[in-house]
């Protein structure tokens, strides 16, 4: 039998799970609280453009009628009440995310799979006011993750193993590979290597040894990666890069956040809008430097 997912969030990681959870057969509900599905409809633009890249066997037109038959709802019992899987990918703010969860235990079906996309927090600590917060499961996934399918699944210290095991297989029928962190860890493993990787390329920039391309070009010409720290960033994105670094210890990267803020404030937020470290063409593809970085 079909399984219907609800999407808790509807920006960019959100529409990403949604088009994923489309492209897999999955019948999907997703939640906005504002009911405004502007921007979500045009990631969803985007991401087929993305597909059609990426998949060579990519049926355009199926994905827009699939797309449109999303159901989308301003009500939050709505979206989970029929839902045999629940994934949250709301604002990154704790006491949002747990009275998310509040009202979705209270409405979502007792064996319905809860899962959050965080981030940043333990699954604990979103889930210290439901009542069976064992109920809940972390699922992180990588920016752009129809080619980086990876979910790292971290549970709780009471999370039964059968949860596991459903989050599991969830994330195979996603088409992504699931990866179980065995003890919680905040950050996950992604981040806990990424961060500091990101930190290490600002740190060069900061200080004025290097321009981002350059650090780019040493960094993946040396090691045989695809994607220097900049270009990493890019696809991260100014917004989520911009959060790191105002608790960062080192006062020089703190400092470079402000230049971060400027560009938000200027509408650019990384490869998605256009201009980052680099400039991007509509097909995504690097076609100059962004004049900001290299002085």
């Amino acid at each position: 039998m079909t399984q219907r997912i609800a999407v808790i969030g509807s920006g960019l990681l959100a529409s990403q799970i949604a088009a994923q959870a489309i492209r897999h057969n999955f019948l999907v509900t997703v939640y906005n609280y504002r009911n405004d599905f502007t921007t979500f409809d045009r990631y969803l633009a985007w991401i087929g453009g993305e597909y059609t890249k990426f998949f060579d066997t990519f049926d355009a037109a199926s994905f827009r009628t699939n797309c449109a038959a999303i159901d989308r709802t301003g009500d939050l019992a709505e979206a989970v009440s029929g839902a045999d899987i629940v994934i949250e990918s709301a604002v990154e703010d704790v006491e949002t995310k747990q009275r998310l969860f509040v009202e979705i235990e209270r409405h979502a079906a007792p064996d319905a799979l809860l899962l959050t996309n965080s981030s940043t927090f333990l699954p604990a600590e979103i889930a210290a006011q439901m009542n069976a917060g064992d109920r809940l499961v972390s699922m992180h996934f990588a920016n752009l993750i129809w080619r980086f399918n990876i979910a790292e699944i971290m549970g709780q210290e009471s999370t039964a193993a059968e949860t596991f095991d459903r989050a599991t297989t969830f994330a195979e029928d996603l088409g992504m590979v699931p990866a179980v962190i065995r003890k919680p860890l905040r950050g996950y493993i992604l981040n806990s290597l990424l961060i500091p990787f990101m930190d290490a390329g600002l740190s060069l920039l900061a200080r004025g040894h290097a321009k981002p391309v350059d650090i780019d070009k040493v960094w993946k010409i040396s090691t045989g990666s695809e994607f220097g720290p900049f270009e990493i960033i890019d696809v991260v994105g100014f917004n989520v890069v911009v959060k790191t670094l105002a608790h960062n210890e080192d006062e020089t990267l703190r400092e470079l956040g402000k230049k971060f803020a400027a560009e938000i404030e200027a509408g650019h937020f990384g490869r998605n809008s256009g201009v980052g470290f680099y400039i991007y063409n509509a097909e995504g593809e690097v076609v100059g430097e962004n004049e900001t970085w290299v002085h």
